[in-house]
C-alpha cells in the first residue's frame, strides 16, 4: 500500500436519432470532458463534525445512526496491510472504508486517489456533482488543488481517440489526475492503469441500480435522440431481430445487461459464459471496489461516501459552502416526441413514471445478469452498511 503524503491533511448528471447525444447530461463542454484543476493550509481540520458556530454538519447528522467514530491517522497504510488481498469479510471491508484523506504534495493533491467508475442513469451524475462541488470548495475555501478528469463513452470521438492513442493528450491529464469519473467499462479503466492489482490504494466508487429501473430511465432520457419515439417493447423486438437500421449502436447496447458488462475484468475470455461473466462481474464488486452504492438507497450511499472521504462531507469547517446529494440528469420535461400540426412545435409526449408488467417483463428478460448482480449488490451493501455501523 502506499504510505501517507508527508504533507496531507490531518483530520479534516417521431425525430431522427442524433448520434452522440445519448449522454448529453447539460454541462457537456470542454472543461467538463477535460480534468477541472480546481484549486487547505497544511494541518487544517477537515474532519466537517462541528462548524465554529457550532452547528452539526451534514455528515454528523447521518452519522448519528453510526457507531464508529471518523477519526483516523492513516490513509491508505492500514498497518501495513494490503487490503486488496484480504478476504471479503466485515472485517477486511471496514478496513476499506477506512476514512481517507487527501493525499498532498504541498497544497496540491497526488495523483490516483478516487475512480468514479460512472453506470449511465444510476446516479453517478449526481456523485460526479458532489465530487466537482467539494472539489470547487476546497479550492476556494482551503487552497488545495485537485486535478481531476472526466471523460464518457458517449463522447463517441473524444472518447475513441483517447481510448485507442496512447499518445493522445488525455492519458497525460488521466496519469495526473487525483479523481477521475469514467463512464464506461472496467476493462478500459484498468487498461488505463486506474484500477487492478497495480492500483491498490485508487478507490474505486461505482452505483449499481435495479436494471428494470435503470433500463427505463435511459429510455425516458433517451426517448426522442436513441430511441425515436417508440414503444420500448417495439425497440426489444428490433434488438432481438439484430437489424435496427436509423438507431445508434450504443444506445441499443445499454438495453441488455450493461452493469455486468461494465464490471467484467480485462481478462476475462471473449468467449467466457453467460455465467462466466456475471461471476467476474461479483466478484470484482466485491473485491475493486471500495464502495458500491445503490440508487434506491441514496442516503445510505451518502453516508458510506461521506464516511470514506470525509472531505466529500455537506459542510466543513472554516467554510460556508454546502454540497449535497442532488437529483440530477433528470428525463426531459419535453422529449419533443408530438408534433404539433398547427404551430409545428415538438410537444411532450408522456411516459409511464414506471414501465407496465408487460414492458417490464421485456426489461427483465433482457436483464437477467444485471438482475442477478443487483441481488449480490443488495447483499453486500448490507455488509458495507454494516461495516460502518449504519442502522437506517
Amino acid at each position: 500500500m502506499t504510505a501517507s503524503s508527508s504533507s496531507s491533511i490531518t483530520k479534516y448528471g417521431k425525430v431522427l436519432p442524433i448520434a452522440g447525444l445519448l449522454c448529453f447530461v447539460g454541462a457537456m463542454t470542454l472543461d467538463y470532458i477535460h480534468k477541472g484543476s480546481l484549486s487547505l493550509p497544511q494541518g487544517a481540520d477537515l474532519n466537517g463534525r462541528k462548524k465554529e458556530d457550532g452547528s452539526s454538519s451534514s455528515y454528523s447528522s447521518i452519522q448519528e445512526k453510526a457507531s464508529r467514530p471518523l477519526e483516523h491517522d492513516s490513509l491508505f497504510d492500514y498497518e501495513g496491510t494490503n487490503i486488496a488481498t484480504l478476504e471479503n469479510s466485515v472485517e477486511a471491508i471496514t478496513a476499506r472504508l477506512q476514512p481517507r484523506r487527501l493525499q498532498l504534495e504541498e497544497n496540491k493533491a497526488i495523483s490516483h486517489q478516487i475512480l468514479h467508475l460512472h453506470n449511465m442513469k444510476t446516479g453517478g451524475t449526481s456523485i460526479d456533482k458532489r465530487l466537482n462541488c467539494a472539489i470547487k470548495r476546497m479550492s476556494a475555501d482551503y487552497n488545495v488543488t485537485i486535478p481531476r478528469y472526466n471523460i464518457h463513452e458517449c463522447w463517441r470521438r473524444v472518447y475513441r481517440e483517447c481510448m485507442a492513442n496512447s499518445t493522445n493528450p488525455c492519458r497525460q491529464e488521466i496519469k495526473d489526475a487525483a479523481v477521475m469519473s469514467f463512464c464506461g467499462p472496467l476493462q478500459n479503466v484498468e487498461m488505463l492503469g486506474w484500477a487492478g492489482q497495480d492500483r491498490p490504494e485508487v478507490a474505486v466508487v461505482t452505483m449499481l441500480r435495479h436494471p428494470v429501473e435503470r433500463v427505463w430511465s435511459q429510455y425516458k432520457y433517451q426517448l426522442s435522440n436513441c430511441y425515436r419515439c417508440k414503444n420500448l417493447t417495439f425497440v426489444y423486438e428490433l434488438f432481438d431481430s439484430g437489424d435496427w437500421p436509423g438507431y445508434d449502436n450504443l444506445c441499443m447496447s445499454h438495453l441488455k445487461d450493461k452493469q455486468v458488462r461494465n464490471l467484467v475484468s480485462r481478462d476475462l475470455p471473449a468467449d467466457a459464459t453467460d455465467e462466466e461473466r456475471v461471476n467476474d462481474a461479483i466478484a470484482n464488486m466485491k473485491s475493486k471496489f471500495t464502495l458500491v452504492g445503490i440508487t434506491e438507497q441514496m442516503e445510505a450511499t451518502e453516508a458510506l461516501l461521506v464516511n470514506a472521504f470525509p472531505w466529500l462531507d455537506g459542510q466543513l469547517e472554516r467554510s460556508n459552502a454546502s454540497c449535497t446529494m442532488q437529483h440530477t440528469n433528470k428525463s426531459p420535461r419535453n422529449n419533443g416526441c408530438i408534433i404539433d400540426r398547427a404551430t409545428k412545435q415538438m410537444m411532450h409526449m408522456p411516459v409511464l413514471q414506471h414501465p407496465d408488467n408487460e414492458t417490464r417483463r421485456v426489461i427483465e428478460e433482457h436483464n437477467q445478469l444485471d438482475m442477478k448482480l443487483y441481488e449480490a449488490a443488495l447483499q453486500h451493501f448490507e455488509v458495507l452498511k454494516q461495516a460502518i455501523g449504519y442502522k437506517g
